[in-house]
């Protein structure tokens, strides 16, 4: 905030958040000379210290607790015989510091305090901390499971001799998952120690080959197919000893045979928003299966199993990093169980969203199951990291369903189909924790693969690193929205299918209407959900409009677009001339029973499109696929279809291309 006194005083009210990097700054005002202003650590505060004891010998992981803490600035002062190992500020009010007492550490109280840097900083007062005397090891237990269980299996260990034991992990829990185990040994005072201090120790596991099995131990095959509904991501969530992609599926799919079966892997070199094509490349000869990653693999024949080779599970008892490049980014689950989405975070703080792809299109994920693939969008204009924490000992969370509206919002779903093709998850709706530009509740339109239909929400003026959205959320304060959106397909001339889903949205409080600008068309989608029109490839997608809110503010956008009707009107099909599939529109302005019919030049009947039906006032829509009764396709030539209704009849003449 800017106050100006008078003109020779200006109050400026700043805030330096935690991440301001410390030492003298230069002011100043336009052109003018400069002055020093220096930003300094705060002192900090501390509050408490847990646990506040430990044995000498002992390595220990310590909160503390305050304020005013931040990293590579607060430091803690434990005195002599201790040391440091390691410090993870976790807040400005956390931090944990592990340490070591040395066999030389003084017995007794000590008094622990933390410090910040200069420039400012300070000491806090201190807490007291006691050194423990060692009375040696009374019992020691062995604690295991494997990768990815909840909990641990305790065992007591056995005394071999002196003050060394033993414990047995059983076979059962030595899996591809990988081990994780912990030991806690007890002194004459029943005081315990545990080593490591925190977390658990991780074993790899070693495996001659590994497959996908389901619940019952059962190997999953491949979905078989040459259509788009066969495409799959997979991953290998273990490292393998040959990580070339071909040398894993030659063994089952035979060498490489693009009638057999393909390979794709995101192009690093082309556009996110291509227009012209999908943004992949064909993987003939390269590509690695890698932990955390995740290729398109379509297979033609029924009943492949893909195995691995010699491999080792991935550790578990730290993080798994996943670079995500700008855009677009297919990954898999770097453990050999699954890992629920709250235990995935980003390096910028943005929340997560998981897609995967199956027949339908790319649902929403509620977790990284192993084998499979993900999508993940990243639409900073920088690299992210997605961090995955292994670590299931509090158990798996049940995850809030993907994109579940909350009260006082709603949405429409969107599912498009064309021949074999399909993308039915895409969403129009409001939040009243959205805002009417980009946020969180704004998904990114994954790339589409195979003969595809894509329908999307093109949004430029975001200027995020994607353009095109699947969803597109709007605040609930405002009662009125428009959403334009586009539907491609390579399928040209194939008919696209729009089924619109309003299960979760209020009945009859909002005004819903579909329009279509090319053919000054628009159709109540509370009384027809369904809207068909012809596919002209991708290079001439649709563009469509959904129009909700009030009356008033729906009846303005749907008069601009298409007034009612005046009189009855056979409009010119569209596209002419055209080579496989047309829309001709009609209007009456009451409601009627019409005739449909399409003749050659020698006034012969081709086909009957309407044989005759009764129709409300309004705007209707009849496509014909150039084809006879019979079912034939007609040949190149001049035609000319008729519509009759009562005594009114018109003609229009359509071109057919061949």
């Amino acid at each position: 905030m800017l106050q100006l006194s008078d003109a020779t005083r200006l109050t400026v009210n700043l805030t330096i958040d935690s991440a301001a990097a410390t030492g003298p700054r230069l002011f100043s005002l336009g052109a003018s000379n400069s002055q020093t202003f220096t930003v300094s650590n705060p002192a900090p505060v501390l509050t408490g210290i847990a646990p506040d004891s430990a044995r000498i010998g002992q390595t220990v992981a310590v909160e503390f607790f305050g304020m005013n803490f931040f990293p590579d600035a607060t430091t803690v002062n434990v005195g002599n015989g201790i040391t440091v190992n390691a410090i993870e500020v976790r807040s400005t009010t956390s931090m944990r510091a592990r340490l070591t007492l040395s066999m030389a550490a003084a017995l007794g109280v000590r008094e622990f305090s933390v410090s910040n840097a200069s420039p400012g900083g300070g000491v806090a007062a201190s807490r007291d901390f006691t050194v423990l005397r060692n009375n040696g090891v009374a019992g020691a237990h062995l604690h295991y499971r494997r990768a990815g269980d909840p909990g641990f299996i305790k065992q007591s260990m056995t005394l071999t001799g002196g003050n060394n034991y033993r414990g047995d992990i059983l076979a059962n829990a030595v899996t591809s998952r990988g081990v994780e185990y912990f030991i806690t040994a007890t002194d004459a005072d029943s005081a315990q120690d545990r080593l490591p201090p925190d977390q658990y120790f991780s074993i790899q596991i070693q495996v001659s080959s590994e497959a996908r099995h389901d619940e019952q131990g059962t190997p999953v095959a491949q979905p078989a197919g040459n259509t788009q509904a066969a495409y799959r991501l997979i991953s290998v969530p273990l490292l393998l000893d040959e990580p070339n992609a071909h040398a894993v599926l030659a063994d089952e799919l035979g060498p490489y045979d693009d009638t057999k079966w393909r390979l794709y892997g995101l192009s690093l070199l082309a556009s996110p928003n291509l227009n012209d094509k999908e943004p992949y490349t064909e993987l003939r000869n390269s590509g690695d299966l890698l932990p955390g990653k995740s290729l398109f693999l379509i297979v033609n024949e029924p009943g492949k199993v893909i195995v691995t080779g010699t491999a080792r599970s991935v550790r578990t008892d730290q993080e798994f990093a996943i670079t995500l490049q700008r855009g677009h980014n297919f990954i898999g689950a770097p453990f050999n169980f699954t890992i629920p989405i709250n235990k995935l975070r980003l390096q910028s703080g943005n929340s997560v969203t998981l897609r995967t792809f199956n027949a339908s299109g790319w649902p929403e994920a509620a977790a990284l199951a192993p084998w499979e693939g993900y999508y993940i969008a990243n639409l900073n204009e920088t690299t992210d990291i997605l961090f995955v924490d292994p670590d299931l000992s509090s158990g798996p969370q049940k995850a809030t369903p993907a994109g579940a509206t909350s009260a006082g919002g709603w949405r429409v779903q969107i599912m498009a189909s064309c021949a074999a093709a399909r993308d039915d998850f895409n969403f129009a709706g409001v939040l009243p924790q959205s805002k009417n530009d980009y946020d969180s509740h704004d998904r990114a339109e994954p790339p589409p693969i195979g003969e595809y239909v894509s329908l999307y929400f093109p949004h430029p003026e975001w200027q995020k690193a994607l353009a095109r959205f699947s969803d597109d959320m709007r605040s609930a304060a405002t009662p009125n929205h428009r959403w334009d959106f586009d539907v491609a397909s390579q399928a040209h001339g194939e008919t696209v299918r729009l089924q619109f889903d309003l299960k979760e949205m209020p009945a009859g409080e909002v005004e819903l209407y579909l329009l279509d600008p090319d053919l000054q068309y628009r159709q109540n989608v509370r009384e027809n959900p369904v809207y068909t029109f012809i596919a002209r490839g991708i290079e001439h997608a649709k563009k469509l409009a959904l129009v909700a809110g009030e009356k008033e503010f729906v009846a303005e956008h749907v008069e601009a677009v298409a007034p009612l009707p005046r009189d009855f009107e056979l409009h010119q099909n569209f596209p002419n001339p055209f080579s496989s599939m047309a829309s001709e529109r009609t209007r009456g302005m009451a409601s009627t029973t019409i005739r449909y019919r399409v003749f050659n030049l020698l006034g012969e009947l081709v086909a009957t499109l309407v044989p005759g039906e009764a129709q409300a006032a309004g705007y209707h829509l009849v496509n014909w696929d150039g084809r006879d009764a019979a079912g034939r396709p007609v040949t190149a030539g001049v035609y000319f279809y008729q519509l009759s209704a009562n005594a009114i009849s018109q003609v229009r003449k359509a071109v057919v291309l061949r």
